[in-house]
């Protein structure tokens, strides 16, 4: 595990680093969500297939981001709380900020619960 001031080196992981550092938990413009997210989207589909998200503490940037890459890839037919529930067994310490997680969706969300 490395300091999240560390900058990670997509030649140790064998993957392409998207920087979510400048994201903030809650409210964020559009564009730069999307922005993230055409960048992830287009290196999945390439030849080098992998993308690490990178914040602060891997807890709610990163894995917001990395929730709203599967519900876009899956045709938006799943709810955000059923992915974020599939995630949150992998990543227990996930804690993400629902305000960030709706600025990335065209339509409101129902509450986790």
């Amino acid at each position: 595990m490395k300091a999240a001031t560390d900058e990670l080196s997509e030649k140790e992981y064998g993957a392409v680093i998207i920087d979510c550092r400048d994201l903030v938990d809650g409210p964020n413009p559009p564009g730069k969500l999307f922005g993230k997210m055409g960048l992830a989207d287009a290196i999945c589909r390439s030849s080098v297939g992998h993308v690490i998200f990178q914040c602060q503490a891997g807890m709610s940037r990163s894995v917001a981001m990395a929730i709203l890459l599967i519900w876009f890839n899956e045709g938006m037919n799943r709810s955000i709380d059923d992915i974020y529930r599939e995630v949150k067994l992998k990543v227990p310490i996930a804690q993400v900020d629902m305000d960030l997680l709706d600025a990335g969706q065209p339509t409101p969300k129902p509450l986790l619960g």
